[in-house]
């Protein structure tokens, strides 16, 4: 069931999360995706837009897990997914806003994953490295190639391999896994 809302906008997510539930009478998946990037060397840093950065990819995440979290703990059930990066894991030069924001998701699923476990909700973060996407093909201007160099499948992923993985995390067959950062990236932490 798809919806569509603006993430920092309280009202609105709770709103979609009750209607939800009032429409299927549960809520079995929350894929936390809503996300906004900068490439800003450190002395460029611009902290309107890194605050902004803060309230879309981690003040909304911590939001919709709260929400998500209440209703899924009274049918003690439930899966949320994180989307952080592989840059929030291992780094990246002109990228330490978006780092700081997606290694604070993967703090956020762990810590998460601890306080929800027994309530048989599972907590877990994608980690992506470069998706196929049309932001990325019109960005790739900017040197992309050569970081394709150090994926060690040698290209980048298509979006139907992010959510293959999310379908995995969304499904039963991941019934055990909670607190983990899954690298969805070709092998480029090698």
């Amino acid at each position: 069931m798809p919806v569509y809302f603006n993430v920092t906008d309280f009202a609105a997510v709770k709103e979609a999360v009750l209607n939800i539930k009032k429409q299927t009478g549960r809520i079995d998946t929350v894929v936390n995706n809503a996300g906004m990037i900068t490439y800003e060397l450190i002395p460029m840093i611009d902290f309107g837009k890194f605050r902004q950065m803060i309230d879309v990819n981690l003040v909304a995440s911590i939001h919709l897990v709260q929400l998500a979290s209440r209703l899924m703990m009274r049918q003690k059930s439930g899966s949320i997914i994180n989307i952080s990066s592989i840059v929030g894991v291992r780094g990246m030069a002109g990228q330490l806003s978006y780092a700081a924001t997606k290694g604070a998701i993967d703090a956020v699923t762990k810590s998460a994953a601890r306080e929800l476990a027994p309530y048989n909700i599972r907590v877990n973060s994608l980690a992506p490295g470069m998706v196929e996407t049309e932001r990325l093909i019109q960005e790739a201007t900017r040197g992309f190639e050569d970081k394709v160099k150090l994926i060690g499948m040698g290209r980048i992923a298509s979006p139907v391999e992010v959510a293959n993985t999310v379908l995995f995390l969304s499904s039963n067959l991941s019934s055990y896994v909670t607190g983990q950062v899954i690298g969805v990236d070709g092998g480029a932490l090698f």
